[in-house]
């Protein structure tokens, strides 16, 4: 049986075992909260399971065109770490990253 996993839901509760109990200053959490909300801009509300590989990139592309590539790769490594932290709970969640490529207009910073 498959759960349905919102995007919102993983991000909170990544944020809320992964990031907040973290050693990490209150700085860099507050990036991570920053990143959540660009992941929250293309994703809100979506079910992971219809998150597509193609939509995914589509919507990385429109991210990439007023982001550095730094930038952009930080996103999509927290999304890549939301989705490894609900497979190792057992979740059935497809990793909708996968041949994901990064096409910045602007410089790596």
């Amino acid at each position: 049986m498959r759960w349905n996993l919102i995007i919102d839901e993983l991000l909170a509760q990544w944020n809320m075992n992964k990031i907040q109990p973290s050693n990490l200053s209150d700085a860099t959490k507050e990036k991570y909260m920053k990143y959540g909300e660009v992941i929250l801009r293309y994703f809100k509300g979506m079910d992971t399971e219809d998150i597509k590989p193609s939509f995914y990139q589509e919507q990385f592309n429109v991210l990439a065109q007023g982001a550095g590539k730094d930038y952009v790769q930080r996103v999509d490594s927290i999304v890549k770490r939301m989705i490894a932290f609900a497979q190792a709970d057992g979740l059935s969640v497809r990793d909708f990253t996968v041949g994901f490529e990064i096409f910045s207009k602007r410089p790596r910073n």
